[in-house]
């Protein structure tokens, strides 16, 4: 399988994933708007994409939303092309509400390609119920479920939402 990460930077906690997904004889990218101190790229070399004249602009004018970039995007044309290249079957996206994600879910969308929002929300937390319903409908419409590396304080009380899975950093 063809696996595409988009994140804001390569964070050295993704390098065992890369690393046993291409362990088990799959193809992986990663796209990204800055590079990191700390990155290790044993693994994988990442694409970076440099943000866009319009989305300077946007943080110029409003600060860039917090850290890595939240409100960063590299040009929409340039990236769609670099995605609909790559021809991932599965994109995994980091926290569905960066711009960068956003954009890349549409695109996603357009392109038919299944969706894989990586999140640091506990599994095990009381959602209220507009979020839980929020997930439902990005799954049933798009396909979409979620992961996080954070499991939460286990509860027989706390249902997580469906399509919302824990997969642990290694």
């Amino acid at each position: 399988m063809k696996f595409l990460f988009v994140v804001p930077r390569f964070h050295t906690n993704l390098c065992k994933w890369v690393e046993i997904l291409k362990f088990k004889d799959n193809k992986v990218e990663m796209a990204v708007l800055i590079k990191g101190q700390s990155e290790n790229y044993q693994y994988l070399l990442p694409t970076f994409f440099p943000t866009s004249k319009v989305s300077k602009l946007i943080i110029k004018i409003f600060g860039p939303g917090g850290t890595n970039l939240f409100r960063g995007f590299p040009n929409i044309s340039k990236y769609y092309n670099f995605v609909k290249k790559t021809n991932p079957d599965i994109i995994i996206v980091r926290d569905i509400t960066r711009w960068l994600s956003i954009i890349t879910i549409l695109i996603s969308v357009f392109l038919k390609k299944r969706i894989i929002i990586y999140n640091q929300i506990p599994l095990y937390k009381k959602f209220n119920p507009i979020k839980k319903k929020i997930f439902s409908i990005l799954h049933l419409f798009f396909r979409i479920i979620f992961i996080t590396s954070i499991h939460g304080n286990y509860s027989k009380l706390i249902k997580p939402p469906k399509n919302h899975y824990f997969v642990n950093f290694v």
